[in-house]
Formats: structure tokens, sequence, C-alpha cells
């Protein structure tokens, strides 16, 4: 079991600041086994050697997504200006 994972508290990762509880994979895949080394919240607390924020956490664990382009007409029009 991961030295950060305290069960006791609600299933919250110690490797992080404030309170945050482990999805139920984190928990199945690194936190109760000995996976734990591979856990991208693990590995990153070491390289660091402090808590993560809670905005580093979730950027690890949620894939980032590029936000399409915008069409200059319809920016346009959402602004209010009437379209030519």
């Amino acid at each position: 079991m991961c030295e950060h994972f305290d069960e006791t508290r609600g299933a919250r990762c110690k490797a992080v600041v404030g309170t945050l509880i482990p999805s139920l994979f984190e928990r199945e895949q690194f936190c109760r086994t000995e996976g734990h080394g591979r856990c991208p919240t693990q590995r990153l607390f070491r390289i660091r050697g402090a808590k993560l924020t809670q905005e580093a956490y979730y950027a690890i664990w949620i894939p980032f997504q590029a936000q399409p382009p915008v069409d200059d007409a319809l920016a346009s029009e959402a602004h209010g200006a009437q379209p030519a």
C-alpha cells in the first residue's frame, strides 16, 4: 500500500495539499497495490520533494483538451456585431 494513502481519513492522498480523495481507479491501480511506484502522483511528488497542489494533481490526471479555433464570423456574432 502507498505510504501517502490515508484510508482512515476518507481515503485521501497525503501527497496532495488539502483534502483529495483519489478515484476508485487510482485506489485500485496504485494506492492499495504494490504498483504505487508507477503512480503519476507518487512520481511527481518524488521529483518535487513536496506535496502537489490540487491544480498540479488534476493536470496529470485529467487529459488536456485543446480548444477548437474560433471562426472570425462566429466570434463577431458572439460580440453583437452584425454579419456582413
